[in-house]
């Protein structure tokens, strides 16, 4: 599961930095291949992330330049801080 959270996580971390919107919003995450791999929903600051079958996966939430990744259970598994034009992630 952490391997599919991952997978997803690191195709999806640089959504999490584009523009904000008010409405949600599903995103189709794919593999270097163009292989589905899950999806991702935002809604203001927020983003909740599923595996292809549609299994909640994990959430993220942004606050300033920083984002903290959940995973299924609520457990922080990752950050990831905006400085300048780098992103700079950590587990």
């Amino acid at each position: 599961m952490k391997k599919i959270f991952t997978a997803v996580l690191s195709g999806i971390l640089l959504l999490s930095f584009t523009s904000i919107v008010a409405a949600a919003k599903t995103e189709t995450v794919k593999d270097k291949s163009g292989r589905k791999i899950g999806t991702v929903q935002k809604s203001g600051k927020t983003a909740t992330y599923r595996d292809k079958s549609g299994k909640k996966i994990g959430t993220s939430k942004t606050s300033g330049k920083k984002t903290q990744f959940r995973d299924v259970k609520g457990k922080k598994v990752g950050t990831a801080t905006k400085s300048g034009n780098k992103t700079i992630y950590r587990d």
